[in-house]
């Protein structure tokens, strides 16, 4: 009887050897009942390939056969953990690496069939080991092991955990996160520079304290900012560090502001140590002392302000006894409980009347006061220490002796006087006779009542201006209806046959009729634009569309006076200029577009040019600050342009552009108000440019459709 496993150990021995415990674990182990089989049936590939791995200091990892039977050395067993090690020798590869095998199972496949490498860096494969499920990183490459006869045996795997590393560069990411969100938030400036001044890098706060963008600050160096009378200290100072006298210098020293103005800051410099432990940069932090600086400045000018103030202070007390007596309000000083009047001023002399105050209680210096509820109300005072005030309060008082007590309105101020104690003395009583202010007030507010009520006769006015407007519009338009009946009645013959100076006749009248008609229908829709009847049908309206359908009315005129007509739209806007729509009324927008086309056609000379251009601009919200699309559609002629001083009347009604160049019968100037009554009332507006001489510039805007 032959022992195997003995036989196999003897074997293993002399083909295996060193390898550390792992290497003792892989000769001990009994690979007979393994699909490897026993060590004389293996092949010298995977002989080779075992002892490369256990003589590695690399860690290192061997799949073998169909089954994928594992191997590994030493440096590969941390990896493990206590879960695997040592039951991951001679396993079967799924099931040893079963919760990661969806992972490395199709990478695995691809070396054992195709034979081709895999190599990947920092994979996130967690592993349980130790007790937990851990989450691990791995730099690995899995290449084949052939066979002794050149096909894929196994997988060689050269593996290298980073998840140290990988963790280590999270947690210096987060680093620098934290050290750039401090540089950048920092209320001290801070600056790093390259050893002859020229910016490197600058914080918000360096920023604003020099009053240079960032950019800016690139294209120039630290010394141009400091102020000319400071620099000869600058260099000595920085001359000293980079001698290596002294490792950093603080100084004092004004920054020329970009707007030209003058910052005093405290600069700290230091050197930035290179990689090669030399010095590369400086580091500068300056601070801001502008506001200490002149602070100091302040005290200084104070103190000598001060003792000024010193000498000037037996004369000021000496004033102080008229500046009271003058006080345009009124002043005085009760003392005691029985309110003695210990001084008063002028002004409260004027109030009271002149009579003998001082040194006598207020109840007799002025028994009206008490009888109007004032002794009370002092009593109360100095009770409590509490200050009152009183505002616009009616005071009945006998200004002289002879005459009948006197309504006067004071708003006043009774302010406790307080001792050391904690004990109330007296009150100071300060105030402002309110009289004439009050009665200044209540002729205002008359005054206002009566300018409400001429706005609202004028309001009833306006109204019965549309009301007559549009019933004279209505009766005015059956006549004319009647006649231009009649006429065309006439014109077919109906009364006769009708000569050919008889038909130029009637269509004389027929025309009178129409131009007639049309001024009454433009003073019928000015009417009812005031008195706010006007219905909107509010859609998506195609512009391009509805610009050409306004051409065709207009292109007839514009043709008989040899007038050029361009309609262009901006492509920047929109890839088909067909596509864009705007917010409106169309038969509004037609009216309008309608009426500026036939006054450029109407003050342009022949021979010139009428061009209507669409175009986007953006508007500025006043809710939100945001900007919304608006369209502009400009109506740009060559005609004879409009005077500076009418382009704010000729939006008025009844305005005409120029009543001496238009003939009696062309309009009463409503055009251009309705025009723009209409475009505003559609959330759009109406503006005009305009030269004289040179031709104008109508621009409608109006929101554009959403896309």
């Amino acid at each position: 009887m032959t022992n195997n496993a003995g036989d196999q150990g003897t074997t293993i021995e002399r083909r295996l050897v060193g390898g550390g415990e792992m290497g003792a674990l892989t000769r001990a182990f009994d690979w007979s009942k393994t699909p490897v089989g026993s060590v004389e049936q293996w092949p010298r590939t995977l002989l080779t390939a075992v002892q490369i791995i256990l003589d590695s200091r690399f860690p290192m990892f061997l799949w073998w056969g169909p089954e994928l039977i594992q191997f590994y050395n030493d440096a590969y067993r941390p990896s493990l953990g206590a879960e695997r090690h040592p039951s991951a020798l001679g396993a079967r590869g799924r099931e040893c690496w079963a919760e990661v095998w969806s992972a490395i199972g199709p990478r695995i496949e691809r070396v054992m069939s195709h034979g081709e490498a895999v190599w990947d860096e920092n994979h996130r494969l967690p592993i349980t080991r130790d007790g937990r499920l851990d989450e691990a990183y791995w730099t690995y490459s899995y290449s084949p092991v052939r066979d002794d006869g050149g096909e894929v045996g196994g997988v060689m795997v050269v593996v290298q955990e980073t998840t140290a590393r990988v963790k280590a560069e999270r947690r210096l990411l987060v680093s620098e996160r934290r050290l750039h969100t401090a540089f950048e938030h920092a209320a001290t400036g801070l600056a790093t520079t390259e050893l002859d001044g020229g910016f490197v890098q600058v914080n918000p706060s360096y920023c604003r304290i020099t009053g240079y963008a960032a950019d800016e600050l690139a294209r120039t160096d630290i010394l141009s900012l400091v102020h000319p009378e400071h620099r000869a200290e600058h260099g000595a100072q920085l001359a000293r560090m980079l001698a290596g006298e002294i490792p950093s210098f603080v100084i004092d020293e004004r920054y020329r502001r970009k707007d030209g103005s003058d910052v005093w800051v405290r600069k700290s410099v230091s050197m930035l140590p290179g990689v090669d432990g030399r010095s590369a940069r400086r580091v500068n932090l300056v601070e801001d002392i502008d506001a200490s600086r002149k602070a100091e400045e302040e005290r200084a000018r104070l103190y000598l302000a001060e003792r000024a103030a010193r000498r000037a202070a037996e004369a000021a007390e000496a004033r102080l006894a008229s500046v009271f007596r003058q006080a345009p309000a009124f002043i005085c000083v009760l003392r005691g409980p029985d309110h003695f009047v210990e001084m008063a001023n002028d002004a409260y002399y004027q109030l009271v009347g002149f009579r003998d105050l001082v040194g006598r209680p207020l109840v007799e210096a002025l028994p009206e006061a008490g009888e109007q509820g004032f002794l009370q109300i002092l009593d109360r005072v100095l009770e409590t220490g509490e200050t009152f005030v009183g505002t616009e309060m009616p005071v009945m008082i006998l200004r002289s002796p002879d005459a009948a007590p006197e309504k006067r309105v004071i708003t006043f101020v009774y302010q406790p006087l307080m001792e050391a104690d904690g004990s109330c003395s007296g009150i100071f009583v300060h105030g402002v006779d309110m009289t004439e202010q009050v009665h200044a007030r209540s002729e205002l507010e008359a005054v206002r009542l009566e300018a409400d009520e001429a706005r609202r006769r004028a309001e009833e006015a306006n109204m019965a201006r549309s009301q007559f407007l549009t019933m004279m519009s209505h009766e005015l338009r059956t006549p004319l209806n009647a006649i231009g009946g009649y006429a065309q009645l006439l014109e077919m013959g109906v009364r006769g046959p009708v000569t050919n100076e008889q038909k130029s006749d009637l269509a004389r009248i027929q025309g009178a009729q129409q131009h007639l008609l049309g001024l009454i229908n433009s003073v019928l829709n000015f009417a009812k634009l005031e008195a706010g009847h006007v219905h909107y049908d509010m859609d998506d309206v195609p512009l391009m569309a509805s610009l050409e359908n306004v051409e065709t009315l207009v292109s007839p005129q514009m043709r008989a006076r040899g007038l050029g007509y361009t309609l262009r739209a901006d492509l920047a806007i929109a890839e088909d200029p067909r596509s864009i729509a705007v917010r409106a009324d169309a038969e509004k927008l037609r009216q309008i577009m309608v009426n500026l086309l036939t006054n450029a056609t109407k003050f342009t000379e022949p021979g010139g040019s009428v061009t209507v251009a669409v175009s986007e601009v953006l508007k500025e919200s006043a809710d939100d600050d945001a900007t919304t699309g608006m369209v502009a559609i400009t109506v740009t002629d060559t005609g004879i342009g409009i005077a500076p001083t009418r382009l704010e009347s000729i939006f008025e009604p009844f305005v005409q552009v120029n009543r001496r160049l238009s003939s009696p019968d062309e309009g009463i100037g409503l055009g251009l108000a309705i025009s723009r009554d209409l475009a505003r009332a559609m959330n759009g507006d109406l503006v005009v440019e305009s030269q004289l001489g040179a031709g104008s510039a109508f621009t409608l805007l109006l929101p554009r459709a959403a896309r």
